[in-house]
């Protein structure tokens, strides 16, 4: 199993905004490409919220080369599509990460 996770800091006056545009549109959107089966979405706790709260958002796939031709063809533009609507107010972090067991 394969996992393309976005961990995403997001600033305390437009979480609401974001999660709700994050469930309505961004995570549709991905998921409607076809390459992944399942997502989970979390919000990290204890941790430094100073400069907002973080997420992540993990978007799972029976195969890395499908992964990684989503995260080279179509994942440009989705991160400007978040940079465009979010600009300096949202910060994201991307892997990818394979399941050993």
């Amino acid at each position: 199993m394969i996992l393309y996770n976005i961990t995403s800091n997001v600033a305390h006056e437009v979480i609401d905004e974001w999660i709700s545009w994050l469930n309505n549109i961004l995570i549709p959107e991905i998921m409607e490409v076809g390459v992944f089966n399942d997502f989970k979405f979390f919000q990290l706790l204890d941790i430094d919220e100073t400069d907002g709260k973080t997420y992540t958002i993990q978007f799972f796939c029976d195969n890395e080369q499908a992964c990684r031709e989503f995260i080279s063809e179509a994942g440009p533009a989705f991160i400007r599509k978040s940079e465009l609507m979010w600009g300096n107010s949202v910060y994201n972090f991307r892997s990818i990460l394979k399941s050993v067991q």
